[in-house]
């Protein structure tokens, strides 16, 4: 198994919202177990699915582009060099509102799939009542 991937080898594949995702080092394909290490880019207006992970934290890194982050029901912008940590079971989704796309780094333990189940739009608030158990992420 390699210990080193490379960006151009990679493919991305595109989410139901919309984003684009690259597994940078997942345990699925690269042979790492307790971590995985994704890219997602959010096109200018976009945004990703509300979600939530029920029982592992999330890093987000913002590499390029600006934000706006929904964690819970608090919302802030972000910006290149910012890290967001989103505990386990708190709903969470990020928007492009700059000019140009949003690139972040997502860190996540290793064993937990990135195809979570999305709790509905990310600026909809109606959708944080009831949120949790059977309708959080699987991790």
């Amino acid at each position: 198994m390699t210990r080193r991937t490379r960006y151009a080898d990679i493919p991305a594949y595109r989410t139901l919202d919309g984003s684009e995702i690259r597994e940078l080092c997942h345990p699925a394909v690269h042979g790492n177990r307790n971590q995985s290490l994704a890219e997602a880019i959010v096109e200018p207006g976009q945004s990703t699915r509300l979600h939530a992970h029920r029982q592992s934290e999330e890093l987000y890194h913002v590499l390029a582009g600006r934000g706006v982050m929904t964690l819970g029901q608090e919302q802030f912008p972000v910006l290149p060099g910012d890290t967001v940590l989103i505990d386990p079971g708190t709903p969470h989704c990020i928007t492009a509102d700059g000019p140009e796309p949003l690139r972040l780094l997502l860190l996540q333990p290793g064993l937990c799939p990135r195809r979570h189940r999305p709790l509905g739009g990310c600026m909809n608030r109606n959708l944080f009542a009831g949120i949790g158990g059977e309708r959080a992420g699987n991790c």
